[in-house]
């Protein structure tokens, strides 16, 4: 099953959505592991970064939106339990309000990433003299 661009899950029954957000997940984890060894004092590097970071955190707010509102769609589906004893629909209210609370704050933290990504802008480095 292809999903994207470039990513393909080896298990095809596994749903499209649920295989681009662990194959993301893993790019994330590769690219903090891999931050330990970027370019010094570069500023082309840092600006391209903080633009991939906005970019990321962008399609993760959006990720996150998408969930809660399936989740809250949950409420209505007949046959809806809990192993818990609470009522299953207020789980699944709780759960949305969760996730679209995680949304706004990704979204924040987009936003000060794009802030960043514009003052980086128009830096250089010159020469020292």
């Amino acid at each position: 099953m292809e999903v994207g661009a470039a990513v393909t899950d080896p298990d095809e029954r596994t749903e499209p959505t649920l295989a681009a957000t662990h194959a993301a997940a893993e790019s994330a984890r590769a690219a903090n592991h891999a931050a330990y060894n970027t370019p010094r004092n570069d500023t082309g590097s840092v600006y391209d970064r903080t633009g991939a970071l906005h970019a990321l955190l962008s399609s993760t707010e959006q990720l996150a939106r998408m969930l809660g509102e399936d989740v809250a769609r949950l409420r209505d589906t007949d046959g809806l339990r809990s192993t818990d004893a609470v009522d299953p629909g207020g789980q699944a209210l709780s759960a949305a309000a969760d996730l679209a609370t995680a949304a706004e704050s990704i979204s924040a933290a987009a936003s000060y990433v794009n802030s960043a990504w514009s003052y980086l802008s128009p830096l250089y480095i010159g020469d020292a003299s």
